[in-house]
């Protein structure tokens, strides 16, 4: 076989995740893992769809009011009371579910009174809200950083500890710039693709 027919084999293998190359240590298969979590959007609402096309499931609810520490991750006014929810995102590899991504959402209480069975839910809950109550995110704030897997996410995600990840939180906001949701999830990094075009304007 030659170089280039192996080197275009095994680029083809990590395009869809079966295989991760590191320079210097050569290519590690990875062949019980997911594609990556990767798409384009430009709207909001391309974003909302792509976010729906993976289940969640939620492990835990509870009720938190915000500090100045937590208004500055979210985005909600010190002193409000949010209800957090705790869970985990899926992906399809082989026919079988396998862990995509930690997850926490932040949304005013007073709308989780009335969400329940959250794991039939069927959609995202910045949906849920927007079609049970109206609430109409006109803008998404994103940040994305980089930061390592510790052991406790590591065992939820199913993956080893001490690799990189990324941390993604986005906030939510209607026409008036208030907070609907805010929400922080966190990738194995060989496990998200994120894309942009930028172009100048003629």
């Amino acid at each position: 076989m030659s170089r280039f027919t192996a080197r275009n084999a095994l680029k083809q293998l990590e395009e869809v995740g079966k295989i991760e190359r590191q320079q210097g240590k050569g290519s590690v298969v990875l062949a019980d893992r997911p594609v990556r979590f990767n798409s384009t959007w430009s709207t909001i609402d391309e974003l909302i769809e792509h976010a729906n096309q993976v289940r969640v499931s939620f492990t835990s609810v509870k009720t938190v009011f915000v500090d100045a520490e937590l208004s500055a991750k979210t985005g909600f006014n010190v002193g409000s009371k949010l209800s957090e929810f705790k869970g985990v995102r899926f992906g399809k590899s082989a026919n079988a579910e396998i862990p995509l991504c930690s997850i926490v959402v932040w949304i005013d209480a007073k709308y989780a009174s009335s969400l329940d069975q959250l794991d039939n839910l069927g959609s995202t809950i910045i949906s849920w809200l927007k079609t049970t109550h109206q609430l109409e995110p006109v803008e998404v704030r994103q940040k994305i950083s980089a930061q390592i897997i510790g052991d406790d996410l590591a065992k939820v995600l199913k993956t080893d500890s001490g690799i990189a990840g990324l941390n993604i939180k986005r906030t939510y906001l209607d026409k008036r710039g208030v907070t609907i949701e805010a929400t922080t999830t966190v990738f194995p990094s060989y496990l998200f693709e994120y894309e942009t075009t930028i172009s100048s304007r003629n």
